[in-house]
């Protein structure tokens, strides 16, 4: 049977475990769902029958005019004659009274417009007081002049409380603001109430604070825009404003309240009342449970937790559409629990689209027997899940024990395989070294074939009959300069054997004909060509005895002083090379490697003899030696022709070669020497390295040597 089959039949078995987890998952979710809901409903009721029993009044009964928190909208006939109510939540932090809106951007804004004339309006409550921002839109601003004889003169805002008097605040300039009231036929100021006028780009800004007792409840603006001619003022206000116009009311949160919802609400649960015109009066908790961990549980892994919620997964449930931007809520069950009826469901949170929301809406009954608000309670998944971590965690792991049973058998077959591969990786990598070639001698390069009949098994057998071709053809290769040496040695003796007798004929008889004139120039020729193959014959041997030589050991290593040795060697290369310029630069000495220096003496011949052919006449070969943090840098520049692209990887291979014909001096070049460079380069553990300089004006080789 193939691999393939083999891993399809044995994974099929583990089908049948995660499909029975996931059942017993779903089920378990199913009954926490609902015991979520009874537990969620049991402590709605036992919060309205709290709040039923207690006569909810403000802290400060002058604050509003009506009794109750909850009744104060209870009245269906208020509902009909008031103007709508302006609302303030409750904020903790303190601001700078200094006119900017940069601590105000949190907060809704209500648009105030008429014509060309507008303003937003922003509010809310700190403890006992009331702050509020207007930004107004106004082209043309005129500020108030005291010198005048009307009091309301310029720019001002009118402040209407719930007793119906009128708080006025005018600047002459940018700065602090008074509120100042009329009080018979007085002019009296209201200290408790703070202003700052700012100018904008656009027009300015009024940001205030008064107490809430001076509010009582009720709450009027009405702004002025003046005009130099008093006929083209312009009015705006949130309201129809008149001398005997009552202001809306100002809906704020009640502490007392909230404090009674506190007792109840713990983490992930969000408690919060509302009248029957979808006020929030109070709030308390918070659904967002970021961090969450329930009392006595041990943390829970995040792919744990990812892990849970992706198997609990569920149709998509509505989201819960609702609109609380000035502090009023408008929500279908809002409305059935105003008309007396308890309403419940799991929704979409909005926040995070991939939990749930359970929301329940309670009406609350006022001692009249009619309902004075709504209580909403709402959760989310979170909590509970949070608090069930520990118990899927234990149930996670029975799961993992059973299934680990299931796949054990699995496991180990794929870690026999993983094994076999393994063997066949190692097996391979065994037979080369680092530079490529076959470790050991013929005997020991066999590879172990496996006889299995799977694919892993035709892969060894691949690489074998591979290996065997690769290793007849290397020995092959390595084996052909001798050869090739021992073959042409027997006939160049013949033939320098029969040039001296013709030599030596030649001088007995001593004749100056033409045609004796014409058989030694022959004879020279035959000869120089004879001195010419035994000269490649030496070439291709000396790499040969080269790497013999260091394979046994032969090179003894000593530690000298390159500076001192490379001194010497470049005035030698000057003597030899009288037609290019030889320099030197060197770091600041000394510069100690341990080396062979007889090696690197060859190793130098070849480099300089290289770069000498390349470079023109009288041009300059600089030699650079340098000290870095871990070796010896030596560096052979010299001008000429570039190198390659193609051609800088493999310079330094065995028979490659970029001369296309015999140098200055007559001599053949097999493409060895540089060869024979990375050889002795290695056997000092170094690196060898050829690249065109940076302005392609000629090549430099790089030798680095540790020491």
């Amino acid at each position: 049977m193939k691999l393939k089959r083999q891993l399809l039949v044995a994974s099929l078995f583990m089908l049948a475990l995660p499909w029975a987890g996931c059942q017993y998952v779903k089920e378990t979710e199913s009954a926490l769902r609902a015991g979520q809901l009874q537990a969620l409903e049991a402590t709605g009721q036992a919060v309205v029958a709290l709040l039923a029993q207690q006569d909810w009044q403000l802290d400060t009964p002058t604050y509003q005019h009506e009794s109750t928190v909850l009744e104060s909208d209870a009245d269906p006939v208020k509902k009909q004659t008031e103007h709508p109510s302006l609302f303030a939540p409750e904020r903790p932090w303190r601001i700078i009274m200094d006119g900017y809106p940069d601590e105000w951007q949190s907060m809704p804004v209500r648009r105030l417009q008429h014509d060309d004339f507008a303003a937003n309006l922003r509010l809310f409550t700190r403890k006992d007081r009331l702050y509020m921002l207007l930004e107004v839109e106004d082209r043309q601003r005129l500020y108030f002049d005291p010198t005048r004889g009307t009091a309301n003169n310029g720019d001002h805002l009118v402040i209407r409380n719930g007793h119906g008097r009128d708080y006025l605040l005018a600047a002459s300039a940018p700065g602090e603001m008074i509120a100042r009231y009329q009080q018979g036929n007085r002019t009296r100021y209201q200290r408790e109430i703070a202003g700052y006028w700012l100018d904008t780009s656009n027009g300015y800004n009024i940001e205030l604070s008064m107490p809430l007792s001076l509010v009582s409840g009720r709450l009027g603006l009405y702004l002025v825009n003046a005009s130099p001619l008093a006929s083209e003022q312009q009015h705006l206000s949130h309201y129809e404003f008149s001398a005997q116009s009552l202001p809306p009311r100002l809906i704020t949160t009640d502490n007392r309240l909230t404090q009674a919802l506190e007792l109840f609400t713990h983490a992930g649960l969000e408690m919060r009342v509302v009248d029957n015109q979808g006020w929030q009066r109070a709030t308390a908790g918070e659904i967002d449970l970021s961090g969450y961990q329930a009392s006595g549980s041990a943390p829970s892994h995040g792919a744990l937790r990812a892990l849970y919620r992706a198997i609990l997964q569920r149709p998509p449930m509505p989201p819960k559409n609702e609109s609380s931007l000035f502090g009023q809520w408008q929500t279908s069950d809002l409305s059935q629990a105003q008309d007396g009826d308890l309403t419940k469901g799991w929704y979409q949170q909005s926040s995070q689209q991939d939990r749930s929301l359970l929301s329940v809406a309670l009406p609350i009954p006022s001692p009249k027997g009619v309902t004075a608000g709504v209580l909403v309670l709402e959760q989310s998944s979170e909590s509970y899940l949070s608090l069930t971590d520990r118990a899927f965690g234990r149930l996670f792991l029975a799961s993992s024990l059973a299934l680990l049973i299931g796949a054990s058998g699995l496991f180990g077959y794929a870690s026999w395989l993983s094994w076999r591969i393994r063997k066949l990786n190692q097996a391979t990598q065994q037979v080369f070294d680092s530079n490529g070639q076959f470790n050991g001698d013929s005997k020991t390069r066999a590879f172990q074939i496996s006889r299995a009949n799977d694919e892993i098994g035709d892969l060894s057998r691949s690489y074998g009959e591979l290996l065997e071709r690769v290793q007849q053809y290397t020995d092959y290769l390595q084996t052909l300069s001798r050869k090739l040496s021992h073959e042409l040695r027997t006939p160049l003796a013949v033939v320098h054997s029969s040039l001296d007798n013709l030599t030596l004929q030649a001088d007995e008889r001593a004749t100056k004909s033409t045609d004796e004139s014409d058989r030694q120039m022959y004879q020279l020729r035959a000869k120089e060509g004879a001195n010419r193959l035994s000269h490649l014959l030496t070439a291709m041997s000396e790499a040969s005895r080269l790497e013999e030589s260091i394979s046994h050991g032969d090179a003894e290593m000593e530690k000298l002083d390159l500076a001192i040795m490379f001194t010497e060697l470049t005035a030698a290369y000057n003597d030899i090379y009288q037609n290019h310029k030889i320099n030197l630069q060197t770091d600041n000495p000394p510069l100690v490697a341990l080396i062979s220096p007889e090696l690197i003496v060859q190793m130098m011949d070849k480099i300089v003899d290289n770069a000498v052919g390349f470079a023109p006449i009288e041009s300059e070969i600089l030699i650079t030696l340098q000290r870095t943090e871990k070796s010896i840098l030596i560096c052979v520049e010299n001008k000429g022709p570039l190198l390659p692209k193609k051609m800088q990887h493999q310079l330094f291979d065995n028979m490659v070669s970029m001369r296309d014909k015999k140098a200055a001096d007559d001599s053949t070049h097999l493409g060895l020497g540089l060869h024979i460079v990375r050889l002795i380069v290695e056997h000092h553990q170094g690196k060898a390295n050829a690249e065109n300089l940076s302005d392609n004006s000629g090549v430099r080789f790089t030798i680095s040597l540790p020491h």
